[in-house]
């Protein structure tokens, strides 16, 4: 059994107003910009923007 990978953080302190920063988090098609762990290689399918139950699919590749 491999072991657990340590987990992936980091801070910044970014100048932008909170509406903006919320609309980056909240746009799944950002999400291989915002991942610090690069596994998440793409968009499979999304929508625009989540939403309560919206469902999307990343192509991502998981290093060794």
């Amino acid at each position: 059994m491999a072991a657990a990978a340590e987990p992936v953080s980091r801070s910044m302190t970014i100048f932008a107003p909170a509406d903006v920063i919320f609309a980056i988090l909240a746009g799944p098609r950002q999400h291989v910009l915002i991942d610090g762990s690069g596994t998440v290689k793409g968009t499979l399918s999304a929508p625009d923007r989540l939403s309560p139950g919206a469902k999307f699919g990343m192509r991502m590749q998981i290093r060794a």
